[in-house]
C-alpha cells in the first residue's frame, strides 16, 4: 500500500500486520508485484520506478525520467505498464525497455487487466471515467466520475472502480457488469486502492485511503 505523502509503503501480511517496506522513496502511489514476487513502485514526484526484492532487502532503479508515474500493473507476459499522469500517456515496460502504449488520456490513474488481456484505464478528473483498450482502440466505458482512481476485476470479470470524489461528495466504489454499471458501495470515504481477494475468500477487498489516513476495509458482495 502506497503512502503517497512519506517515504514508504506499508506492507501487510494476512494476519494484519503492518510493517515499511522500501526505501529512498519520496512519493510513492502505484504498487505492482511481478511472478517472482519482485515489488515495482511508482515513485511520484522523483519521475521514477524502483523495483525492490521481495523480502524488502534491496531496491534498484527500474526506470526513471517519467512525469508523475502514478499506478502500476502487469499483463499476463510479465510486462509491467505505467500510467503517466503528468503527461496522459500509457507505457509499457518490456525487458525493462519503456514503450509508448497508449496516450490522449486526461491524467491516467489506475491500470487493470481484463481476462481478454485488454487494459482498463482511470482518469482522476472531476466527469472523468475509465476507458479500455483493445487492438481496435480505445473506448470510453464510463464518464461522468468525479476522481476515478483505482481499478480491480474479478474472477466473473466484473470491474471495480474506485471513484474517490470531490471536496463536496464522499467517495463510492462502482462496479461495471455484463449487464451495465451500479453502486457497489457508498460506505468508504475517499477511496484510492482496490484488490481483489483470493479464491476461496468470498468477498471483495478495497484498500482504500480515506483522507489523510490510510486504511485497509474489507467490503463483502451482498448475496
Amino acid at each position: 500500500m502506497g503512502n503517497n505523502s512519506g517515504p514508504t509503503i506499508t506492507k501487510i501480511t494476512p494476519n494484519g500486520t503492518a510493517s515499511s517496506f522500501g526505501f529512498n522513496l519520496s512519493q510513492p502511489t502505484g504498487v505492482a508485484v511481478n511472478s517472482a514476487g519482485d515489488v515495482f513502485i511508482a515513485n511520484e514526484s522523483s519521475g521514477e520506478i524502483v523495483e525492490v526484492s521481495p523480502d524488502g532487502s534491496s531496491e534498484s532503479l527500474f526506470a526513471s525520467g517519467l512525469d508523475d508515474p502514478n499506478y502500476l500493473a502487469f499483463n499476463s507476459a510479465g510486462d509491467l505498464f505505467e500510467s503517466d499522469w503528468g503527461s496522459g500517456k500509457i507505457y509499457e515496460f518490456i525487458n525493462g525497455t519503456k514503450t509508448l502504449y497508449a496516450s490522449g488520456f486526461a491524467n491516467p490513474t489506475g491500470l487493470a487487466f481484463n481476462n481478454a488481456g485488454n487494459l482498463f484505464v482511470a482518469s482522476d478528473l472531476d466527469g472523468g471515467g475509465v476507458s479500455e483498450i483493445t487492438s481496435s482502440g480505445t473506448t470510453t466505458i464510463i464518464s461522468g466520475l468525479n476522481d476515478t482512481q483505482s481499478l480491480a476485476f474479478d474472477n466473473a470479470g466484473d470491474l471495480f472502480i474506485a471513484v474517490a470524489g470531490t471536496a463536496n461528495q464522499s467517495g463510492d466504489i462502482e462496479e461495471i457488469t455484463s449487464t451495465g454499471a451500479k453502486v457497489f458501495s457508498t460506505q468508504v470515504n475517499a477511496p484510492y486502492g482496490l484488490a481483489i481477494a483470493p479464491v476461496p475468500e468470498p468477498s471483495t477487498l478495497a484498500l482504500l485511503a480515506a483522507g489523510a489516513a490510510a486504511v485497509a476495509v474489507r467490503l463483502r458482495r451482498k448475496e
